[in-house]
């Protein structure tokens, strides 16, 4: 390619990055250019230099141009945590505090082909709210659009353990799996570009109306300027105690509006404050800081939800009389920790105990209690070598701005099991929120080296279900992000 046809390919990347929000990383140029070339061929287009004016003129080749270089990676059920606080407790809420008639209004924002819109169709219908909510679906890409109004999906739409129970709604026709009639028009799909005009895909919604919003890894390579005004246009949207479920990799949006955070054992949530305070209880302060991404000034500083995996167990019950009548030992923990075991017991009853308090630690997180933080701390106290334990107090001082303390502790955690690749990310975080930039680039560079041996597809332990790849790909715009400040 001349010099001149390669600037052209650069000048059509950079005006797509400026209609989608997004920024096009260097190493996906070759790929994109590709991309490019075969709309081009497909459409009879000689010359870069004509595509541009195409483009610029609003030519239909646009859609085609979206179509290629955007990612419509959804499948049915996609991050089931997330369907699982829609189950549990946004819809019990919005119950018990709205009128039996009242409507439940969703927006799924970037929805791609359709999948996640219908999910919550499914959800709402099993949930026995399906005649009384609407849902509004909105994507850029009208060949995504065109193929979600069909309501025909393939196996791989089916590909998680989630998505199983789903097929009950669908009748299948040859190699494919047909919609209810009824669940689809349930669902109003509709073109919009939330970088370019988000305020016309908002006013559709009559604002200030939305109970609940979906934006799942739809701004990973939004710009900041582009990031900042949808935050905004989210945040407007919602009705009043609405929540907003953004991507596991989306960027921290507590800067750009004046939601409410809130932190649980799976995940950052967002919130539009409530007119009163709900009976469900909330820790409001800034999340799980591993959640926290540096104040932005590049848009590929990024990283990866972490989820604090294991069963949820039980709030312990009060203890017996009995037990209340003991005196308590000062050199002890708090009653739910048990610091060691009995002489008589085995070495594998004191780990389960470990096992145990973390487990009361994440439903302590889960359930947004208040009282986290202090259960955090008291249990990494009493089992100093659980690197579970560390790793879950290491989150609880990032969420507290303790930056220094919380580099001692994730310190701790990736010296007590050097190949936990969300122990390097926390560290990676805390000295980056610390000024010591060069050490978090060198935490950053063992993430990846950790990721790129690891099978791409492999699960990675407290990662929200995210893979190597994923995290791989977050470790490298995490140092492209840094190179950039």
């Amino acid at each position: 390619m001349s010099a001149k046809a390669a600037l052209q390919c650069a000048e059509v990347l950079e005006w797509f990055s400026s209609f989608s929000g997004g920024t096009v990383p260097a190493s996906r140029h070759g790929d994109l250019e590709a991309r490019i070339r075969r709309v081009m061929r497909a459409n009879s287009i000689p010359s870069m230099a004509y595509l541009k004016d195409a483009l610029l003129a609003g030519h239909q080749v646009l859609d085609s141009i979206v179509s290629e270089l955007t990612v419509a990676e959804t499948y049915f059920f996609r991050d089931p945590h997330h369907f699982d606080l829609i189950r549990q407790r946004v819809i019990p809420e919005f119950l018990a505090t709205h009128p039996a008639d009242a409507a439940f209004q969703t927006w799924s924002a970037g929805c791609a082909t359709g999948e996640e819109a219908y999910s919550l169709a499914i959800l709402f219908d099993e949930l026995g709210i399906g005649d009384r909510s609407r849902i509004l679906a909105t994507d850029i890409c009208r060949a995504s659009l065109q193929k979600a109004k069909r309501g025909r999906y393939g196996d791989w739409s089916f590909r998680s353990e989630a998505s199983g129970a789903a097929k009950r709604y669908f009748r299948q026709s040859g190699a494919h799996f047909v919609l209810d009639e009824q669940i689809r028009g349930r669902v109003s799909f509709r073109y919009g570009n939330l970088a370019a005009d988000p305020a016309s895909i908002a006013a559709g919604t009559t604002g200030r109306d939305m109970n609940l919003i979906l934006c799942r890894n739809v701004m990973i390579y939004f710009d900041p300027a582009a990031i900042r005004r949808l935050a905004g246009i989210l945040f407007d949207a919602l009705a009043p105690g609405g929540w907003l479920i953004v991507g596991p990799s989306d960027p921290p949006l507590w800067d750009f509006a004046p939601f409410e955070v809130v932190s649980t054992g799976n995940g950052l949530f967002y919130r539009r404050p409530p007119q009163t305070t709900p009976a469900v209880p909330r820790m409001a302060n800034v999340p799980s800081a591993v959640l926290q991404a540096p104040p932005a000034r590049n848009a590929a500083a990024r990283f990866p939800t972490a989820r604090l995996r294991g069963s949820r167990s039980q709030i312990p019950h009060p203890p017996s009389p009995a037990t209340r009548a003991k005196k308590p030992d000062p050199s002890q923990g708090p009653e739910w920790i048990s610091t060691q075991s009995s002489a008589r017991e085995p070495a594998q009853e004191a780990e389960s105990e470990a096992a145990r308090t973390a487990r009361l630690v994440r439903e302590a997180a889960d359930a947004g209690r208040q009282e986290f933080a202090a259960m955090a701390e008291a249990a990494a106290k009493a089992h100093p070598l659980d690197v579970e334990i560390q790793y879950l107090h290491a989150l609880a001082l990032l969420s507290a701005r303790r930056f220094e303390a919380a580099c001692a502790t994730a310190r701790r955690v990736v010296y007590l099991d050097g190949s936990l690749i969300m122990g390097h990310f926390i560290l990676a975080t805390a000295l980056a929120r610390s000024g010591q930039k060069e050490a978090a680039r060198r935490s950053y560079r063992k993430a990846e080296a950790l990721c790129v041996a690891l099978p791409p597809d492999e699960k990675i332990r407290f990662a929200n279900g995210e893979t190597a790849a994923m995290l791989r790909e977050a470790a490298r715009l995490h140092l492209q992000a840094e190179r950039t400040v």
